[in-house]
Order: C-alpha cells, then structure tokens, then sequence
C-alpha cells in the first residue's frame, strides 16, 4: 500500500468513511494519470470496473479536501482533476485554440505575488494563476487565418496535448 494510499485511509476515517474497493480505484487512477482529466474522464476509464459516476464525483471532492488533488476549471465550465501528492506547486498556461495545459513554475512569480500580498497587509494561503491565450502552433495558425486560412479560435478546451514542466 502506498503512502497516499495510507494518507486517504487515515482522511476517510476521520470522517468515519471507509476506503471501499470503489474508492481505491478512484485513487489509483487519479495517481496514475499523467494530464488533467474531468470526472467523466474517470468515469469512462472506470465504469468497465464497476465504478459509478456518483461515487467517482463523491471520490474526487474528497481527494481535493484531503489535498491529494486538486480540481480547477481552465475556461468550459467543467472541473478538471489533477494529482497534487508528491508534486510541487505549479501554475497553468492554457491554450484558447488548441486546448493544449502547460504546466510550468517560475520563482519570480511566486516572488511578486508574495510582495504584493505584503504591500496590502494580506495573508497569502495559496493561490492559483491560470494564463489564456494562444500556443505558438495556434498562433501561426491563427496567422495564416488572416491570409484565408481557416482560423482554430475555439473558445472551450478541448482535447489537447498535455505538457509536464519544461
């Protein structure tokens, strides 16, 4: 059993919830997932396995209470997932045409908003940057639109491809 296993046991029981068979397998899937994915996402990975779309909703806001994941809508309403243990904290480039997520840190940002909140006598608890625009494939895209090209300004995310740090 893994640490984080252990981690969502020891969660649930504070709220006299057991880790069922159902549960675990929510867990697994969101550790193993390696791009961010909505809870219908999980669903069509899991319900083959027996898992219900409600137990997956139910899983997930506890995973994210628990601090284990975290959910963020990136611009089409919808909540996507993605696994926080064992990760440091990053912030998200989001792509308006393509739908493409970049993750990606940077130390003087951090620096600046910590000043800022300073400057204004406020506590910082945490904090979440989610940047919208165009990818340098949408933007040449975007370019040759203007030459009579067909333009990929979507406006919703759609199903990119999924970059981890560079």
């Amino acid at each position: 059993m893994g640490h984080e296993t252990e981690t969502f046991r020891e969660f649930l029981a504070r709220r006299g919830l057991r880790l069922t068979r159902q549960r675990e397998q929510v867990l697994a899937a969101v550790l193993a997932a390696r791009e961010h994915l909505s809870a219908d996402d999980y669903f069509d990975r899991l319900r083959a396995r027996g898992v219900s779309k409600s137990t997956i909703y139910r899983t997930l806001s506890l995973l994210v209470e628990s601090g284990l994941a975290e959910g963020q809508d990136y611009g089409d309403g919808r909540v996507y997932y993605e696994r926080m243990a064992g990760r440091d904290h990053h912030d998200h480039l989001i792509c308006l045409g393509c739908g493409d997520l970049t993750e990606f840190r940077n130390a003087d940002v951090e620096k600046l908003q910590d000043r800022v909140a300073d400057e204004h006598g406020f506590e910082l608890v945490s904090h979440t940057h989610k940047l919208f625009g165009y990818c340098a494939r949408c933007r040449r895209e975007r370019r040759g639109a203007a030459a009579g090209l067909a333009a990929r300004a979507g406006t919703g995310r759609k199903k990119g491809r999924m970059r981890f740090f560079r």
